[in-house]
């Protein structure tokens, strides 16, 4: 589900009116991989971040495609749980990447450390491909007793940056209580003010993309009304490029 997620931000360059559709592509860009972000939504050629499926994830892997859709596999691990200075992750669970003003990247990444604690992360690198942590936390709740997962970052007009994540809304760790969350940024990512809700339904995995009117869409994983899996994406726009309302959109993506 996270692999659709990511695909979909991809058409998020065009300023429609109306509520997306999406026709899927009959090929395969890759195999056995769950795609997290893009270095860009817009330009190519294009850097993807992605993790091989799996129960669990230690390494953040990247292909680079010059129009989306022929991918060739990067050598090595752009982040992983080995990436200096450590975090104590033992796995990583989601991502996000922004390019940084004047040249560079930074990345918010979700991890659960070795003593089982819920962490989001940032990461920097000078070209995308070599990273390093940035120190501190940048969300924790609870000690790391309450779930946070899937963050995902954008710009808005104003050059703040945004961060969406998934929240356990009522504390602990039940996939029935996770919100979405967002939080604002004033120097592109490094520290981050109070997170509130933005959408109050279930949701496991989020994308964000801003459109060219400035405003922002989230598609989000969530369960069908007869399924407690993630089975359905759904989406919502926000009220104004602030994006701190949003709004349902009808049907499902």
């Amino acid at each position: 589900m996270r692999s659709a997620i990511a695909a979909l931000l991809l058409a998020l360059a065009v300023p429609a009116a109306a509520v997306p559709s999406f026709t899927q592509d009959s090929f395969v860009s890759l195999a056995t991989a769950t795609p997290l972000a893009f270095d860009s939504v817009q330009t190519y050629p294009m850097r993807l971040y992605f993790m091989r499926d799996s129960s669990s994830s230690t390494d953040i892997l990247s292909a680079m495609s010059p129009e989306g859709q022929v991918w060739t596999v990067e050598a090595g691990a752009r982040l992983s749980t080995r990436t200096i200075p450590s975090v104590s992750a033992s796995s990583i669970t989601g991502l996000g990447v922004l390019p940084l003003t004047g040249g560079g990247f930074r990345a918010a990444y979700s991890i659960i450390s070795t003593t089982g604690s819920w962490r989001i992360h940032t990461a920097t690198s000078t070209d995308g491909f070599s990273w390093a942590n940035d120190t501190g936390t940048a969300f924790e709740y609870s000690g790391g007793a309450d779930y946070v997962a899937a963050p995902a970052l954008v710009k808005l007009d104003s050059g703040d940056w945004r961060i969406f994540f998934v929240r356990d809304n009522n504390g602990g760790n039940n996939p029935g209580d996770r919100f979405i969350y967002t939080a604002l940024s004033t120097n592109q990512g490094r520290n981050w003010g109070a997170a509130s809700v933005v959408v109050s339904t279930v949701a496991y995995q989020v994308g964000a993309g801003k459109r060219a009117d400035g405003r922002v869409r989230l598609f989000y994983s969530q369960p069908s009304a007869t399924n407690s899996s993630s089975t359905v994406i759904a989406s919502s726009l926000s009220d104004d490029a602030l994006a701190t309302a949003f709004t349902a959109e009808s049907g499902l993506r």
